[in-house]
């Protein structure tokens, strides 16, 4: 999330992140290169202003086993909550959360949402499925939506 241009940081291990400020990101990480905030081969972490250091991550299950993750960003104006399942059932409680001001970290209340990855000179699938951004903080309670959603 950033709100200067729908652009591409850092290739490689940059995520297509690197670089980007204002900006914040949810990592998905399968690879351990090194960084101080890489805790192992599969974490998440929220990542800042550009910097592939997160100020936060959490371990999880195996990322890159071809297994479909569901996953749900939600921030209510404090605080930013992420759950992971295998399932398409919202898990009540998140698998990492950070209090965090995004109007003060970007510089504004708008800005672009959008993907990027990396794989340095790995290689790695990464698909998204489906996906939906609602503007407004509305939770959900129950079950992933049941079919594709476009998003304009």
């Amino acid at each position: 999330m950033q709100p200067v241009a729908s652009t591409v940081g850092g290739l490689g291990g940059g995520l297509g992140y690197s670089g980007i400020t204002p900006s914040l990101a949810v990592e998905f990480d399968t690879w351990n290169n090194g960084a101080p905030s890489d805790t192992s081969d599969n974490h998440i972490g929220i990542d800042l202003n550009g910097s592939i250091t997160s100020v936060q991550t959490v371990d999880t299950a195996v990322l890159d086993d071809g297994t479909v993750f569901y996953v749900w960003i939600a921030y209510d104006g404090s605080t930013l909550a992420v759950r992971l399942s295998k399932s398409p059932v919202r898990p009540s409680s998140p698998t990492m959360s950070r209090a965090l001001d995004l109007a003060t970290i970007l510089g504004t209340t708008s800005a672009f949402v959008g993907f990027t990855s990396g794989t340095g000179f790995a290689y790695s699938n990464h698909d998204i499925l489906t996906w939906q951004f609602e503007n407004t903080f509305a939770p959900i309670a129950g079950a992933a939506p049941s079919g594709p959603i476009n998003v304009p």
